[in-house]
């Protein structure tokens, strides 16, 4: 009996954690782990990988499309947030458009990486034509 307790204690901790892990402030949403400003909402379409690319840098300040590992970061089975017509598996403080979003990172030719946070999938996807990929910008680090 005392271990289900335990196992129960440490599910709620962790649900409370998770909730609490970002600061939204101005349409910027902070992880004070990772040191990561993150844009509150993507773009709203579904977007190429050079326009996301672009989308990001026109931002300024430091703006970019963030890394695959940094993607998967925002992945939290615990949360739900709509994300067009499914509900992805972030925290609440983010407003998307979709569930699928473009990293910076390519293999070099005519393909990209992107993250699922619906299902919580890294997928190659071709670069050219829209896709169905947005852009979610980072900075910071």
């Amino acid at each position: 009996m005392p271990r289900r307790a335990l196992l129960i204690a440490c599910l709620v901790f962790a649900d409370v954690a998770s909730a609490e892990r970002y600061v939204q402030h101005d349409g910027v949403v902070t992880d004070p782990r990772s040191g990561l400003k993150w844009a509150q909402s993507d773009n709203g379409t579904e977007i190429s990988w050079p326009d996301a690319v672009k989308a990001c840098s026109a931002r300024g300040d430091a703006w970019r499309l963030p890394s695959i590992d940094e993607l998967e970061a925002l992945y939290d089975p615990a949360q739900s947030v709509a994300c067009g017509g499914n509900y992805c598996h972030a925290a609440s403080d983010f407003m998307l458009s979709g569930g699928w979003f473009w990293s910076r990172e390519s293999d070099g030719g005519t393909q990209a990486w992107g993250y699922n946070l619906d299902i919580g999938r890294r997928d190659l996807n071709a670069i050219a034509g829209s896709s169905y990929g947005r852009a979610l910008c980072v900075r910071g680090e």
